[in-house]
This record gives C-alpha cells, structure tokens and sequence, in this order.
C-alpha cells in the first residue's frame, strides 16, 4: 500500500517529498505553480485523489487550523495573500496586510439579511456581529450585550447654484394643465438624493409643481418641476422652489382666453333709424384660439349712437372659430354705427350701417298722422312736410303742402291751425291781444303782440331740444338750429325758392302770419306771402326775436323775426 505522495515546491518542477494521507492536512507549496505543473496536478486529482480524504488545507502554512487557511507570504499591502474574481476581474482581495476589499461598480455588498425574529435567535452573537434587519429595514449591530439599529440615513443631496432654464407648456385659466414643466440646471451636485419636492402655487392658485426624487449629479446636471391642476383664474403663479439647500421662485404666466386675429364675419338683421333692433347679430371670426375662458363684452355704439353689441362670456375654441355680437337698442340716427370689438387680447371694429326711418307716426292736433322721413344735408334725417301739411309739396306753390303756421316757443294748442283754399288764401284761427303769462296760454288763439311776443315775459328756453318745453315735433325730433338750416340751404341747386323745392326736403313758398295789431298793414292775424315766401321757424333766439330760414323766387337767407309771427315749421331727426 502506497503510505506516500509527493509534496510539490517550486514553480518549474518536481520536488518530491512525502506527507500522509491519513493526516488531518495537506499542505501545499507556499509559491504559486507553472502551468504545467497546473495541469499535471489535475491530471493526478482526477486519477487518483477522488478516493482520498482530507480534512483540512493549508495554503502558505503547513499547519492550518480550519478547513482552509490561506497565509500571506508577509504584511504589505501591496501584495496579496488571495484573490477571488471571475471573467470580468478580482471580487475580493485579502491583502497580506490583513485588510480585505471587495471590488465593484455594479453591486452592493449584501449583509446577512433577517427579520428580528430571526434575529433574536441568534445563539450568543459575536460582538461587532451586523446584519439587515427586513423589519426595520435597517442596519443592526450587536455590542453592549444588545442588538442597536445604525442611522443608516444618506447625506442629503446639495447643490452650490441653481438657475432657471427652459419652460415647456402654457397655462391658461380654467384648463387642465398639460405638458407644461420648468427645468432647472444646478452646480456643484453632490451625487445624493434630491428628495424630490411638491408645492402648491400661490398668486394664481390650484397648481403644483412636482419634483421626482431622485439622485443629483456629481457636478452640474437639470432638474425638471412638472406642472399639474387647473389655474383658478389668470395672472401670475408663482411657486417656491427648494432643493439641495437652494432656493429660487419658479414663476409661470397664467393665460385667459387669447386668440392670434379677429375679423369681421356675417351681419345679420338690419338696423333702421329710431327703429329698436330686434334680432340683430354681428358674427366676429377668430384664429388661433387656446382653448381658455373669456368674459365677454358689452360696448356701447360710436358715430350712430344709441346701440349696444353684447357678446357673453364663453370659452374659446381651440383653433379658429367664430363669436356672436348681439346689437340691441334704438339707433339715434342714420348713418354707420361702430363697436370697439376688444375680445381675446385682440381688437377690431365693427360697423353696422343704419338706414334712415322711412316714415314717422304721431299725434298731431289730437289725431295720429303718419309723415315720410327724407334724408338731408350731412345724412340728417327730416319730416318730408311741413307740420299741419296734409301731403308733400308738388311743387312750391302747392298749398296741400304749406302746413299750418306757429307762434315761436307755442305747442300744438290750435293756434297754429291754417285752412288753406289756394296759394294765396287761407283762414286762421281768432286771434286775442291778451298776451300769456304762462309758457301754455290755454286757448287755441292766435295772440297779436304788439310787444313782439305772444308771452310776457319771454321764455327763451322754450323749442330748445327734444326735451324742451312746447317741442311740437314728435319723440326724436325737433325744430332745426339755425346753422342747421344754413348747411341744409348751402347744398341746394339754387339760392332760390326753386332751389327749396328742388332739395329733397321740397320746400314750398307757405307763406306767414302777421303778428301786428288790428288796423296795420298787413293787418294783425292776416295771412299772406303763401305761394311767394317760405318762412320757416328755427330753435335758435336772437334777443327778443328768434332766427329763421327764408327764401323767394329771388333770394335766401337767415333773419330774426319776433317770435309772435306764424312761421311754417319742419322737423328735424335728433
């Protein structure tokens, strides 16, 4: 029986000696072997040592004292007394200094992991004994007779600067935020956790920016906040950032409704002067629309006044899309009404052309009479005859056309009243030498006033306007102003009684009222002048007389007259 095997020593070759192998060790050579000596000793465990028994293995020592016992050539730290890897480099290395490193950038060292039950069943634990508590999890080392829990909390992370970079998204009042964020670049990162941060927007409310946590960079690198929830309304929302031990405010304009053009669509419905619109719309086209919340507009007409456009409020489309105006009131007058359209941060303006009124109905001399409205010098709009006339002028010596004849500042009392038979002839109602104290004197008489006025004393506020005392002109017309009639004469074809009748107001010669007293000439009462001379009436006062337009076959002109002459009157739209 084979009581001997060789002891290998060296590096490039045999040197036998003999150990045996009923021994409770082998010992190994304490220099590293060549490759062949490598191989032979495999060659020769696959032979023959499979049916020997070994207890224990030294490598370095003959004499080791566990199952394996590897010993350093010395206590440098520089070299190495053994190395465990596999193909992709050394894990561990026990220095021949005593210190031991375990090597990687990809894992983590794993300690024995239990929960405290398991713990707890440790049989006398070695003091410094460490392992991971999985019910706690953390790092429990035993010393002290007890196990006591490490504070196993990471540094927290920090940074040396944080700036405001690049925004994503746009807010807009009562919409959900979407896609919309804030990046933030930083210096000095220290690698550790951010922690993350969430905090609620102040100024505009019902936002949050959130910051994932997350581990900073060693150096420089981005942080990103996200966006989310409704903005109560527009403005400013500001948040206050803190993150690795900076601070900074994170500040987003809040938009509402906005649209990039306006422009004029369709128009429906007409608008007539002193007619109340009723179902008249203006349509205003947008583009590029987000989608955001106006409060409307309600603006009032300029140029034809009296009218208002309503738009309520809504909410933009997202793109283009159309808004409807809707055109309420009574226009004051023919001609263009225009709105200030201010929707969206954009402007335009809409216009509305305003027909003048074709025909006016009222009470006059206690029955209702409908006259035609005629357009004027300036688009103004008049009565189409004379008040009192039972029809428009043929020609200008058309008496059906001459109307009746007033006292200036009088109302529609009688006084005024005329039966005309021709041109030249016509009845008036009695006259009376009693002047009247009252801006109403009571009776339908004519009054002769030797004084010039038919009242004592005079009352120059009378006829002035649509709200004047004694206005004998329908609601929203009056008697016209001198300058009124002067720019009503200056675009007539002729200076003349034919240029009057030639306008389109078709004026004709309807004569006068002479206010002297009984026995002059012409007499107190007496009318006459009808077919020759038109005398028509303005608003305006001149001392103790009043203005007014005339014209015969010859001439025109303006002169004051005393205001207790009966003069023809025609009426102006406001």
């Amino acid at each position: 029986m084979m009581n001997s095997l060789p002891f290998f020593q060296g590096t490039d070759s045999f040197i036998f000696d003999t150990f045996t192998p009923s021994l409770d060790h082998i010992t190994m050579p304490q220099t590293r072997c060549s490759g062949t000596i490598r191989m032979i000793l495999g060659f020769i465990c696959m032979l023959g040592l499979p049916w020997l028994s070994w207890s224990q293995v030294g490598i370095g020592t003959n004499s080791p004292s566990g199952r394996l016992e590897v010993v350093g050539a010395g206590s440098s730290a520089t070299t190495s007394a053994l190395k465990v890897g596999n193909a992709l480099g050394t894990i561990l290395t026990v220095r021949d200094d005593g210190q031991v490193e375990i090597s990687s950038t990809t894992r983590g060292f794993v300690l024995p992991r239990m929960s405290v039950t398991q713990r707890n069943t440790i049989a006398s634990p070695t003091v410094g004994s460490v392992i991971f508590n999985t019910t706690s999890n953390t790092l429990n080392i035993y010393f002290s007779g007890a196990w006591q829990q490490l504070n196993t909390s990471l540094p927290s992370g920090a940074i040396t600067s944080l700036t405001a970079g690049s925004s994503a998204g746009t807010l807009v009042t009562g919409l959900p935020a979407s896609g919309v964020s804030n990046t933030y670049t930083y210096t000095g990162g220290n690698g550790e956790s951010n922690g993350g941060q969430i905090v609620a927007s102040s100024g505009v409310t019902g936002l949050t920016a959130t910051l994932t946590a997350g581990a900073l960079a060693e150096g420089s690198g981005s942080l990103t906040y996200n966006i989310t929830g409704t903005p109560a309304s527009a403005g400013t929302a500001s948040f206050a950032i803190s993150v690795g031990g900076q601070s900074t405010t994170l500040v987003r304009t809040v938009a509402s409704g906005e649209v990039a053009s306006l422009t004029v669509g369709t128009a429906n419905g007409t608008l007539a002067d002193a007619v109340a619109a009723s179902g008249v719309t203006s349509l205003i086209n947008y583009t590029g629309g987000n989608g955001g919340p106006h409060s409307g507009q309600t603006v009032s007409s300029t140029g034809v006044t009296g009218l208002t456009a309503s738009l309520s409020a809504g909410n933009f489309a997202t793109g283009s899309g159309t808004v409807t105006y809707n055109i309420t009131g009574t226009p004051a007058s023919a001609g263009t009404a225009s709105f200030a359209i201010n929707i969206g941060g954009k402007t335009v303006t809409l216009t509305r052309t305003v027909t003048y009124q074709t025909e006016v109905t009222f009470t006059y001399r206690g029955a209702s009479v409908t006259y035609g409205v005629v357009l004027g010098a300036n688009n103004r709009l008049w009565m189409d005859r004379n008040l009192g006339a039972s029809r428009v002028a043929t020609n200008s010596t058309d008496f059906s056309g001459f109307g009746d004849l007033f006292q200036w500042g009088r109302g529609d009392d009688g006084h005024q009243s005329v039966t005309w038979t021709s041109s030249t002839a016509a009845t008036g109602t009695a006259t009376t030498t009693t002047l009247s104290s009252t801006d109403n004197p009571g009776n339908s008489n004519f009054i002769l006033s030797p004084s010039a006025d038919w009242r004592s004393p005079a009352n120059d506020n009378l006829w002035q306007g649509i709200g004047s005392t004694n206005n004998v002109c329908p609601s929203g017309w009056r008697l016209p102003t001198r300058t009124e009639w002067e720019t009503e004469r200056a675009s007539w074809s002729a200076t003349n009684a034919s240029g009057a009748f030639a306008s389109p107001l078709k004026l004709p010669a309807s004569g006068r009222r002479y206010n002297g007293p009984t026995g002059s000439i012409p007499a107190g009462g007496a009318i006459d002048k009808g077919g020759d001379t038109g005398y028509y009436w303005s608003s305006t006062t001149f001392g103790t007389a009043a203005i007014f337009s005339r014209f015969n076959g010859s001439s025109m002109g303006t002169l004051y007259e005393y205001r207790g002459a009966g003069f023809a009157v025609r009426c102006i739209k406001e």
